[in-house]
């Protein structure tokens, strides 16, 4: 249903770009996979470095804002100032140019770490804030730096990806269709999809959310069916309502609101009376 025409399915999950084909049959079997930037040291890498410093400020807010148990902030941070220098050693004993824009926000987050300690425990609430404050002016020029550079390295690995199946002649752009398949949750821009959707003009993609339990073991077969209702429904609203996304929204929603303001206009113009309810024996 709905995927006569569609040669190849490409379908991203879990971190990896899967090429099915359909055979005589109209069955689809993978023929590709390869891993995304996602799936490899250098981009693993920053996104922990982003996550390990919004998790050192939720903690320090939480202690500012909430009274946390200092014993227990101290006992945190010490356990993320302990994986942050693991990770500049790796950083330091690694001779690769994809590591070096970590350095800095490596180095800044362990002599902020290590300023804290520091401070004795009757200082901690009174100059904690304005130590964090200075930290985080430090560091929001770094994440940016950093969140820039792993989401070049995704959308560029994603891009030789599909430019060396295009050389290979695997695909067409023209005959095939993708699928992104992602956890549930706020996913607004996802930069995946906003590759793909430029590569292909927005006709052949598709995005399609479920829980992240179900993600590790779905299968992709289920995966292409699904995409076969999303095209068969697209391709209705098409031909008959002249719009390709009609199908996803109630097609009497636009006469909602005059309805609406008929009732408004009904109520006002009637003497308020106390009425018994229709459905009421």
């Amino acid at each position: 249903m709905g995927l006569a025409d569609v040669k190849s399915m490409l379908v991203f999950i879990r971190g990896d770009l899967c090429l099915w084909q359909r055979d005589p049959s109209g069955r689809y079997a993978e023929i590709k996979k390869e891993p995304s930037a996602s799936q490899l040291e250098p981009y693993i890498l920053g996104k922990t470095l982003l996550h390990k410093s919004v998790e050192i400020n939720m903690i320090l807010e939480g202690y500012l804002e909430q009274n946390t148990d200092l014993a227990i902030v101290r006992e945190e941070l010490a356990t993320i100032q302990d994986e942050m220098m693991s990770l500049l050693s790796h950083v330091q004993a690694t001779d690769h140019a994809q590591y070096l824009p970590y350095l800095d926000l490596l180095n800044s987050t362990i002599d902020y770490l290590n300023e804290v300690a520091q401070i004795s425990d009757d200082l901690m609430p009174g100059s904690v804030g304005q130590r964090l404050a200075n930290y985080l002016a430090t560091i929001n020029p770094l994440i940016a730096s950093i969140s820039q550079y792993v989401t070049n390295l995704q959308i560029q690995q994603l891009d030789d990806i599909m430019q060396c199946w295009l050389r290979q002649g695997l695909i067409e752009l023209k005959s095939s269709q993708v699928v992104l398949v992602a956890p549930n949750g706020p996913r607004k821009d996802f930069m995946e999809q906003q590759y793909f959707e430029t590569l292909y003009a927005r006709d052949h993609v598709y995005y399609m959310e479920m829980p992240s339990a179900q993600i590790g073991s779905a299968l992709i077969h289920d995966v292409i069916l699904a995409v076969a209702k999303h095209v068969y429904n697209r391709r209705i609203g098409e031909n008959i309502l002249h719009d390709p996304t009609a199908m996803y929204r109630d097609v009497l929603g636009p006469y909602a609101p005059k309805a609406l303001e008929r009732l408004g206009q009904k109520a006002s113009s009637e003497e308020p009376v106390v009425k018994q309810c229709p459905y009421h024996l």
